[in-house]
């Protein structure tokens, strides 16, 4: 009897932890009637090349070519940020170039920037190249602007900030001292090393 009480009770416990190491569930998150991150099919492309411009079959003819992909995504306004105190969400096919010639046949074949603006005139299609350059841009300011805010707070706040975030990114206190002290930005900087003591207090 002892036996057979031991052995349902094993059974049990095995079951439990083979509930426990189940996979989490996915959730799938709907927004207008479609499954946000899905593919979107043909003819929901075909839509968007009516709907958008596009020649016919261009956004079907460069996936199939494996030159774009193209999901369902969206896009939130949250309560406090709507005009009416209400949020709410729209789903929108998010195209992704893969290829050169993807981003070509997202920006409908024009590749050169666009040309200024006319007063009364329709706006021009911007190309790859605007897309690219705006984006090129952003990534050179970033270094800059940084550089920037540390002159402007002085690096007392800058070190703080960088070893706060090494500190929760558990690395050793030895590993972050080495880390700051060979940061570009910090070479020239006096007493480093009582900035990064009082950064650690």
């Amino acid at each position: 009897m002892a036996r057979a009480q031991r052995s349902e009770k094993q059974a049990a416990a095995d079951s439990a932890a083979a509930g426990s190491s189940a996979a989490p569930e996915v959730k799938v998150e709907i927004v207008d009637g479609h499954q946000i991150g899905a593919d979107a099919s043909d003819s929901e492309l075909q839509i968007v090349e009516k709907a958008e411009g596009f020649a016919p079959d261009s956004l079907v003819t460069a996936r199939t070519e494996g030159l774009i992909s193209a999901s369902w995504s969206r896009v939130e306004v949250k309560a406090a940020n709507s005009p009416t105190g209400k949020g709410g969400k729209r789903a929108y096919v998010r195209l992704t170039a893969l290829h050169i010639k993807g981003a070509s046949a997202i920006c409908k074949g024009v590749v050169s920037p666009a040309a200024p603006k006319v007063d009364g005139q329709p706006k021009p299609q911007a190309g790859v190249c605007d897309f690219f350059n705006y984006g090129s841009d952003l990534d050179r300011k970033a270094p800059v602007r940084a550089a920037l805010m540390t002159t402007l707070e002085g690096p007392e706040k800058a070190v703080k900030k960088m070893v706060q975030g090494l500190v929760a990114a558990e690395m050793s206190a030895d590993e972050i001292r080495a880390l700051v002290k060979r940061t570009p930005k910090f070479a020239n900087v006096e007493g480093i090393d009582k900035l990064i003591d009082s950064a650690f207090a």
